[in-house]
């Protein structure tokens, strides 16, 4: 069972159908007095990702799977195993792919003045750009996107969970306090599985 203050790694993954599997990591730290049951929790961070991936689900080609999600305990050191994504499939842009590499960027600022994490999106597609920039619209769906996976997340089994910045090499959670887009397409080079995009 997750309790008050356990921080929890919830893994995106996603299958661009040619060998290239695409994660995204987050982590949450249950606000919840309770704590809530490791199935619950797992079924929360579903709920989770599609409420930031349907903000940019328009975005992302059509040929993009997404493929499943896990959740592990970091705190207690427990793995929730993975799920398929709860509705979410594909993506529903039939534009042409952007190179994998290229991506959305969001900052977020935590309340520790110097300290911040980043999240790379993607990936999007050549028509979510003009004249090298982001389309407002694709900035808007960044910055939505953003307030999805950044504000306080309450869950429709009443577990509260506040989405942090986590910094695993000094064990700290740290609150964001702002998100800010770049209307710059960001290019988020391809790390080893589960570190990273």
């Amino acid at each position: 069972m997750a309790a008050l203050s356990d921080i929890i790694r919830v893994v995106a993954q996603l299958n661009m159908g040619v060998g290239i599997t695409v994660q995204n990591v987050y982590h949450l730290q249950i606000r919840s007095a309770g704590g809530a049951a490791d199935s619950v929790v797992l079924d929360d961070m579903g709920e989770y990702l599609e409420g930031v991936y349907t903000e940019i689900v328009d975005r992302i080609p059509d040929d993009v799977i997404f493929d499943e999600y896990s959740a592990q305990n970091v705190t207690a050191d427990v793995d929730f195993g993975t799920a398929s994504w709860p509705t979410l499939t594909d993506g529903n842009n039939g534009g042409e792919p952007y190179a994998p590499g290229v991506a959305g960027l969001l900052r977020v600022r935590t309340t520790t003045p110097g300290r911040e994490g980043r999240k790379f999106w993607g990936p999007f597609t050549e028509g979510d750009a003009t004249s090298g920039l982001w389309t407002t619209t694709t900035l808007n769906n960044l910055i939505d996107a953003g307030h999805a996976a950044y504000d306080p997340f309450n869950a429709l089994s009443g577990v509260d969970y506040q989405p942090v910045i986590y910094d695993r090499n000094l064990d700290v959670a740290r609150d964001p306090i702002e998100i800010v887009a770049s209307n710059n397409p960001a290019y988020q080079r391809r790390r080893r599985l589960g570190r990273g995009i």
